[in-house]
């Protein structure tokens, strides 16, 4: 996504325990009995896991930027991509995922501190990985 400080990109590999949703909150892979989907938080309540397998499950992430960033700041890239994943798949980062996001400046500049700009991008970032996650999901 281009947007006035340079570009950020997510990929997304997705193989959720939760079931993905949208920006309406609503179920769009997962879960299904018959013809619709059903709530993993209904299915973990209820106990009713029968396909659970605890080494099956993880969602992995690359966050791609050119602003100039460090070590620390691409640190928080990195949970700011996280945070996608938590606004898109429920439950995530249970003990039995392996959720993971890596972030990646590509620039070859000094990395800049400018507070305003950093929250834009780590924004940017979060909606970015969560549009990666939807799309995923809808390609399996």
């Amino acid at each position: 996504m281009k947007f006035d400080l340079g570009f950020v990109a997510a990929f997304a590999v997705v193989n959720a325990l939760g079931e993905i949703i949208d920006d309406n909150n609503k179920i769009v892979a997962g879960v299904k009995d018959k013809n619709s989907f059903l709530s993993s938080y209904d299915l973990i309540a209820k106990k009713d896991m029968k396909n659970f397998n605890p080494a099956e499950n993880t969602t992995l992430v690359v966050v791609v930027t050119d602003y100039p960033l460090g070590k620390d700041m691409l640190q928080k890239m990195a949970q700011a991509g996280n945070n996608g994943i938590v606004r898109s798949i429920r439950p995530s980062n249970t003990p039995f995922d392996g959720d993971i996001v890596f972030a990646v400046s590509v620039s070859n500049q000094e990395p800049k501190h400018n507070p305003y700009e950093i929250l834009k991008l780590f924004v940017m970032t979060e909606i970015v990985t969560k549009r990666a996650i939807l799309k995923s999901a809808m390609v399996t």
